[in-house]
């Protein structure tokens, strides 16, 4: 059920570009690799299983190859001719993280999302010999002592998060007390020019509006028309 609902919010949030590829990483690799862990795929190195989604070997980077939509079964050590590195705060659904020694040393899991917000575990897709395909939840970047793993993207995926700048914060304008002034009544209104009582305006405002307290603590009232 927690697989069934995880798989669900991905898909939806997971909305990326077109690519020119038989998988679409992101909401396609996720809907991928899922159908390897409710079939319960076990692992093997030489083995090989088919779906609707192809035949591909039946261990780690055969699992990434098939949630890919790749045209064989890659190994950790060539997934790299089809990736590029990334950084660990863009990492996506879809996206990998690989060790890419060969043999059984190296090792690749697909993302399937950040476990908590300070984004130190994360849900992941893998074969593993100890429980085949499935959903793990994992410390990032990976368990201690499986060696070095990078945050890697499918050569074809565009990002579905857009770079948006923050807003530039607003430059409070300087303001300084003055003296010897007049004033100035419009429309009920008491506005003050730059001088007169100790009353701070900015210098690009050099007119504004008293509160009640400001007018009613001026040593007097200035007259309409002023």
């Amino acid at each position: 059920m927690v697989r069934r609902w995880l798989l669900a919010t991905l898909v939806t949030l997971a909305l990326l570009t077109p690519i020119p590829a038989q998988a679409q990483p992101g909401s396609d690799a996720i809907e991928r690799a899922q159908s390897w862990a409710e079939a319960g795929v076990g692992y093997s190195g030489s083995n090989y299983f088919t779906n609707e989604y192809g035949t591909y070997r039946t261990d780690c980077s055969g699992y990434v190859s098939m949630a890919w939509g790749l045209g064989s079964s890659y190994t950790t050590v060539t997934l790299p001719s089809v990736s590029y590195p990334i950084a660990k705060d863009a990492l996506e659904p879809g996206d990998i993280l690989n060790n890419p020694l060969p043999g059984t040393s190296g090792h690749v899991v697909l993302f399937a999302g950040w476990a908590d917000a300070a984004k130190t575990r994360y849900f992941a897709y893998e074969e593993s010999p100890s429980g085949g395909a499935q959903l793990n939840e994992v410390p990032y970047p990976y368990w201690p002592g499986y060696g070095t793993f990078t945050p890697r993207r499918y050569i074809g995926t565009t990002s579905k998060t857009p770079v948006i700048p923050p807003p530039a914060a607003p430059q409070p304008k300087k303001s300084d007390p003055v003296t010897d002034g007049d004033f100035v009544r419009h429309d009920k209104q008491v506005y003050r020019i730059a001088g007169g009582a100790p009353v701070p305006v900015s210098k690009d405002r050099q007119a504004r509006k008293l509160t009640d307290d400001e007018f009613a603590e001026l040593a007097t009232q200035p007259v309409d028309g002023t």
